[in-house]
């Protein structure tokens, strides 16, 4: 009976990896816009700004500064199943469009105004390579962290196998 549970459970594990797996994916161009890349996938019964909404919302590594308007080139993305796009309402879509538009370009602001400052800065070069050198330790650590439990839960899975 156990051995018949696992056999059961596997297959459903197995078959939910499968269906990930199987989403459709889209690898970023130099060039690609969000906005072309979402029209060519919204659902009949959908906006564009739905799509773009639910493509964010599942690809948040595919974005710099975790702003839609950031897309990243040569990355993998994958495109929500049609379920997922009807789900985000219209209006939560175009507030969050707008929130990322008003957020990038406050972001160009402070970034002319960043580079102006750095440009006139007394910090010395070395300074801020340590500073950088710890933030990348620092991410370094927690992909890490991840990586290990990753480890584990498989290591559990082929356990009850």
């Amino acid at each position: 009976m156990k051995k018949t549970s696992l056999t059961v459970a596997s297959l459903f594990i197995i078959s939910i990896c499968s269906a990930a797996y199987s989403q459709e994916v889209y690898v970023v161009k130099s060039g690609d816009q969000l906005w072309n890349i979402a029209s060519k996938y919204t659902p009949e019964g959908a906006t564009v700004h739905q799509e773009i909404v639910a493509i964010y919302e599942a690809n948040p590594g595919a974005f710099q500064y975790a702003n839609m308007n950031s897309l990243r080139t040569n990355v993998e993305i994958k495109i929500p199943e049609n379920e997922t796009v009807l789900a985000v309402s219209e209006k939560d879509a175009t507030d969050t469009l707008s929130k990322h538009h008003t957020e990038w370009k406050q972001g160009i602001r402070e970034n002319q105004s960043e580079m102006n400052k750095s440009s006139n800065s007394t910090e010395p070069l070395g300074k801020q390579l340590k500073q950088i050198n710890t933030e990348i330790a620092s991410v370094k650590n927690e992909i890490q962290a991840v990586l290990n439990d990753i480890t584990v839960s498989l290591h559990v899975l082929e356990q009850n196998m």
